[in-house]
């Protein structure tokens, strides 16, 4: 109760010290901490990803850091672990594509933002419609039926 009671203060940002927490103080504060989620996300992947320090991220950093060094011809014990990975690293590279909005393959950390949470910004939203889509559509067929829509991803 004491920690609740030390966020409500928080919250309650209008001044009036009530105690009670408006719906724009919510949303005010929900907006606040899912931005901080955002910024140290990007902090911690923009460490593991930017390998040379050279204060951006490149492809190449991206997908090795990812996916490892895998040099195309080495083979898989699994046809379906190589299936898998091919999909995710296409899906990844295309993201990663959308996002270099100046393109140079090389990330600036909004840049690489706009890749870890393309949800926040409006020029990656056909990225995430495409991605959603495929992940419903079960068979493939370009279409989501009732049965895929509810059994989802």
């Amino acid at each position: 109760q004491a920690r609740l009671g030390r966020i409500v203060d928080r919250m309650d940002r209008a001044g009036d010290g009530d105690g009670w927490v408006s719906l724009a103080e919510l949303r005010s504060w929900i907006a606040h901490t899912q931005q901080r989620h955002i910024r140290d996300s990007v902090s911690a992947a923009w460490d593991t990803y930017d390998t040379d320090r050279d204060g951006r991220v490149g492809w190449e950093e991206l997908r090795n850091a990812t996916y490892g060094h895998y040099a195309p011809g080495e083979e898989f014990h699994d046809v379906e672990d190589a299936e898998t990975y091919k999909k995710m690293l296409a899906r990844d590279e295309r993201r990663f594509r959308v996002a270099d909005q100046d393109g140079d393959s090389m990330a600036t950390r909004e840049e690489l933002t706009a890749f870890l949470h393309p949800e926040e910004f409006p020029h990656m939203r056909d990225i995430v419609i495409a991605e959603t889509l495929e992940d419903l559509d079960k068979n493939k067929d370009g279409y989501v039926q009732v049965e895929e829509y509810i059994t989802g991803v």
